[in-house]
Formats: C-alpha cells, structure tokens, sequence
C-alpha cells in the first residue's frame, strides 16, 4: 500500500463534472432562488398616528407598541385588548389605530 497517492494538479476536465442532469438541476435551483428572491410579500398596512397627541404617542411607546409582531403567537388580533375592524382596528389600552399583527407589552392572550 503506498503512503502517498497520486494527488492530480489539472482541474477536471468539463466532462468529467457536468452532465445534463447535472446542468438542468443547477438551472433549476437558480430559477427558483430567483423566484424566491423576486416574490417579496407586500408590506403590512400602514396604521395613521398623525391624530395621536404627544401624549398617547409616548405611551405606545412605552409599552412598547410596534406594527409588526416580533412573535407570530403575540399579535394584537390575538389579543383580548384588541378591537377589530380594517384595515387597522383599536386597542382597549393603546390609543390610536392598532395594526393586526402589531404588538405591545400589554399583550393578553385570548
């Protein structure tokens, strides 16, 4: 048995590593990543605050009200505070118009 085998310094030629299996299966993955990549969700809507005084905007603040659920089991539509209605409803707590699948720290479950 040798202690040292042959190591080849020549890539393979393309023959050796591409075939049409091979080729069709790589065309398709980057198809699909393209794919992917191009079918971005359309973002949430946007709840209005410009009614909101000082006041009420620094208590969504402080508790901590943002319009996207960092946690998709803590949502304000799965909140017993929440008041719905489209496309934003009402919180009980918070003033102002309240996004669905928004989140504070006030958050109790149904």
């Amino acid at each position: 048995m040798p202690l040292m085998q042959s190591i080849s310094l020549m890539p393979p030629a393309p023959s050796d590593f591409t075939s049409r299996r091979r080729l069709l299966l790589y065309s398709a993955s980057t198809l699909a990543l393209i794919a992917g990549v191009g079918c971005k969700k359309s973002p949430p809507a946007v709840c209005p605050t410009s009614s909101l005084t000082a006041d009420d905007l620094q208590v969504r603040t402080t508790l901590g009200y943002v319009d996207a659920s960092p946690d998709a089991a803590k949502t304000c539509a799965k909140c017993q505070q929440y008041v719905p209605a489209e496309p934003c409803g009402s919180c009980k707590v918070v003033k102002g118009a309240i996004h669905p699948q928004g989140y504070c720290r006030v958050f109790v479950a149904l």
